[in-house]
């Protein structure tokens, strides 16, 4: 089966719940749709007025729902980790070690939530997968652990797991240690192993896409802004900015001024996602307290008839030949606090407080960053060899 992954984000409140939710609805008159949230702060239960919890629910033909609750699969997950820790650790008493523990932390959440989906992917029986994200931050946190555990236990795979091997049995007998043992680095291999799949799926354009969900208002559209050149820089699809919530034409004063503004907005919002589909929706004039309310909602969404087909957008970073060298070229957008530096075969990368590592093809580990700057929505990084052609 085909399976399309569709992920919303966007600054907390802006409605990205109501609109992944319609999406799912559109779908499923077509296909076999599950919509999952990841947003600790669920709220899928209240739009659709019934109970949805951590097992997949059957709302409609062909809509399932699911919230994963962090804490659940951590204690589903809890007794495989306790025993790799006290196989890593054999010195430390973990027997009154409990899920609720200092364990229970964000990242160990997210990385078994990503795996989750991972297997709801595998399974096949869903053609599309609509995931409700967290706010903004915390979603970058989710869709970074990926490619940053994968880069960590790269090098660590590449080069540490023979060395460790070797030097276990000599570690135990002359220096009293306990390394890491066989089972142990297995288990770790194995999540490294879904992590770098999950990885190549989430970055697979014609698989998976991430949509941003926004507000006419200058702050949500400063926001929007660093989240598609957070997004570009860690080379994720982005194929959609869904302005939601847009008054209408209205005989009072307040609210004709107020569309003066949203004019000008939209504005800029054309020229910040030039290169991607915006999707304009206006402001619902009642609640969605029912699943005939987000039906409703899911008819005037449904204006887009490509809402449901993912828009492969060209890469977000290239290299190009240069005289005596190499330009790597990555689209960041409005960004202008930007630090890079090269470490071995790492371009390390800093916009603002978010960071990324790139590592460079084999044809250009031996260069150097000549100079780099920001131009016309791009990073681009001179990269030469030391006196001679590449």
């Amino acid at each position: 089966m085909d399976t399309k992954i569709f992920m919303y984000t966007g600054k907390g409140g802006v409605g990205k719940s109501s609109i992944s939710s319609a999406t799912a609805i559109l779908s499923a008159k077509r296909k076999k749709t599950i919509l999952i949230s990841i947003d600790p702060a669920h709220s899928l239960s209240d739009i659709f007025d019934i109970k949805i919890g951590g097992e997949i629910t059957e709302v409609s033909d062909n809509l399932s729902v699911i919230e994963f609750d962090g804490l659940k699969i951590l204690e589903e997950k809890f007794p495989d980790i306790k025993n790799t820790l006290a196989d890593k650790f054999r010195k430390i008493d973990f027997s009154k070690l409990t899920y609720t523990s200092s364990l229970d932390m964000p990242f160990i959440v997210n990385i078994l939530s990503l795996i989750k989906i991972l297997d709801i992917y595998e399974q096949g029986i869903y053609e599309n997968i609509i995931v409700d994200c967290p706010a903004s931050a915390a979603t970058f946190a989710y869709l970074k652990y990926p490619e940053m555990l994968s880069w960590y236990l790269e090098k660590f795979f590449g080069v540490g797991k023979g060395i460790i091997r070797t030097l276990r049995p000599i570690s135990k007998y002359k220096y009293k240690i306990n390394l890491p043992d066989k089972e142990s680095l297995d288990k770790v291999e194995i999540v490294y192993q879904r992590l770098l799949k999950l990885e190549k799926i989430l970055k697979d354009s014609s698989i998976a896409t991430v949509r941003l969900v926004g507000l006419c208002e200058k702050m949500v559209i400063e926001e929007s802004k660093r989240d598609l050149a957070y997004l570009n820089l860690f080379d994720f699809n982005i194929d959609g900015f869904f302005v939601n919530r847009l008054l209408e034409d209205d005989e009072s004063e307040f609210i004709k001024r107020r569309i003066e503004i949203q004019e000008k907005n939209l504005g800029e919002i054309a020229k910040i996602f030039y290169n991607i589909p915006i999707y304009k929706i206006k402001l619902m004039k009642k609640d969605m307290k029912s699943i005939d309310d987000l039906r409703d909602f899911a008819d005037k969404l449904g204006v887009y008839e490509d809402l449901l087909t993912i828009k492969a957008l060209e890469s977000s970073h290239t290299y190009e030949k240069n005289g005596l060298g190499y330009l790597l070229k990555i689209r960041v957008d409005d960004v202008e606090d930007v630090e890079v530096s090269k470490t071995n075969s790492d371009i390390n990368i800093r916009l603002n407080s978010v960071s990324r590592i790139i590592s460079l093809p084999n044809l250009l580990i031996d260069t150097y960053i000549k100079s780099y700057e920001l131009k016309d929505g791009f990073l681009i990084i001179y990269l030469e060899k030391s006196g001679e052609l590449i």
